[in-house]
């Protein structure tokens, strides 16, 4: 029996929007809010959108692909670019590497179009503020390209404080000759990805749908519409995982660089390095004093930033970008963080981590990775204190205050309060304000 493909039509095109509308099998709805997603483009650079239906297709393509991959779903479209319709099954064998149990094959019923190939042309560069696409950003300025920054991806469409504070940011950006203009992308996602996660939760190694098969295929084709307007032949974007890690993610080189369209080139070329070596560029390329600093987006819990704050600090992404920033020499409270770890912050952090089992997936390589720097360079201090903390979180600090203290506890405290006495000068700087208050505490059982 043949499987009711997804149409995809396009419904109305204005001169910085493109509406779509999709014809979804009655098995796939629920995976779906609604029958029609958008993007909209606004920004400080002269373009509109294409009326090229090859490359208007591309994005909303790329939008149903894993879904119509993984169910062996045709998709029927009126036109697509040739350049990708062959990405897609060089995109197939991929995925179908990283995912053992995925469908080797895709369906695809339109008319092929070859589009005239740019041999040169301007630059793209998608731009979140994170450390991945700051350090990309400082790697191609001089390109002077165009920054793309998204809402509907990593910053949820709902979150409009952390929107804001990111546009101000990525506007800095231009305002410091850093970058040829600003495009904002509105994404209108119509995937339930929270649905999708649980439903091919087993196929995806555990992984959620959006980071594990959505956001590689997806993001770099939302610049499809418009790169024929501003005649661009290089989309840059940063990877999240390094290539040395076999862990099963789409946000990375190998996905990026098989998307094709157009004649543009999706380019990842900081795919040799981790996490906490992206951190150590950064502070290389601060040393030299060529361009400014700016300021650091890591936050994923962006429901309770408050106005003017890029990063609440508290949430495990804040807490490990600005342990790797620490790591790498930098001092998290100057890119952004405006409260660092605090100690009662980290162990309230360690009790949430130990509660749900510990660190998964892609988090925990993260977290290894740190673990093991830590390790490198570790010191009496950074060992006993680990054992320390893991005390400390059975110690109220009311009853400290108090000085109601039980006599079982004060020789941890006192331990505590000399091996702070052991860090030196200039590393206490990089510790934040906050330590500084539980260290007077502590004092009192030096």
């Amino acid at each position: 029996m043949i499987q009711a493909p997804i149409v995809i039509k396009i419904k109305k095109i204005c001169k910085r929007s493109v509406i779509y509308e999709l014809d979804v099998p009655k098995a796939l709805q629920k995976y779906f809010s609604k029958s029609t997603f958008s993007l909209v483009f606004e920004g400080n650079v002269n373009f509109e959108v294409s009326h090229n239906y090859s490359m208007l297709y591309v994005p909303a393509v790329a939008l149903v692909f894993p879904l119509a991959l993984m169910t062996s779903t045709p998709i029927i479209v009126k036109s697509i670019d040739h350049e990708f319709y062959m990405s897609l099954g060089e995109l197939t064998k991929i995925l179908n590497y990283m995912y053992r149990n995925l469908p080797s094959k895709f369906f695809l019923l339109s008319q092929i179009t070859k589009n005239i190939k740019l041999m040169t042309g301007g630059a793209l560069l998608f731009y979140s503020g994170g450390l991945d696409s700051t350090l990309l950003l400082y790697n191609h300025c001089q390109e002077k390209p165009y920054l793309v920054t998204v809402q509907g991806s990593d910053i949820p469409s709902r979150y409009l404080p952390i929107w804001h504070e990111t546009m101000k940011l990525a506007i800095k950006v231009y305002k410091k000759q850093m970058s040829a203009g600003n495009i904002f992308i509105y994404f209108k996602n119509p995937l339930e990805s929270i649905i999708l996660s649980k439903d091919f939760h087993n196929v995806l190694h555990g992984n959620d749908w959006w980071g594990g098969i959505q956001a590689g295929v997806t993001l770099p084709t939302l610049v499809a519409p418009i790169i024929e307007s501003i005649n661009i032949s290089k989309v840059y974007i940063a990877s999240g995982i390094q290539s040395s890690l076999t862990f099963p993610w789409s946000d990375r080189r190998e996905v990026y660089e098989a998307i094709k369209f157009g004649g543009t080139r999706v380019i990842c070329d900081d795919y040799n390095l981790s996490r906490l070596d992206k951190a150590r560029k950064l502070k290389e390329i601060w040393s030299l004093g060529t361009y400014p600093e700016l300021p650091i987006r890591s936050c994923l819990r962006t429901s309770i930033i408050r106005k003017g704050n890029l990063n609440c600090g508290r949430c495990e992404k804040c807490i490990r970008t600005s342990l790797q920033l620490m790591i790498a020499g930098i001092n998290p409270e100057r890119v952004g963080f405006k409260s660092g770890p605090a100690l009662h912050i980290l162990t309230e952090f360690i009790g949430q981590v130990l509660a749900k089992g510990g660190f998964e997936g892609l988090e925990k390589l993260f977290w290894q990775e740190i673990i093991r720097e830590l390790e490198k360079s570790a010191t009496p201090f950074l060992q006993s204190l680990t054992k320390i903390l893991s005390k400390l979180l059975e110690t109220d600090t009311k009853m400290i205050k108090s000085n109601r203290v039980k006599t079982s506890n004060t020789s941890h405290l006192n331990s505590l309060y000399h091996l702070y006495c052991q860090i030196p000068l200039h590393v206490r700087d990089y510790l934040p304000a906050q330590f500084s208050k539980v260290v007077k505490l502590l004092s009192r059982f030096g």
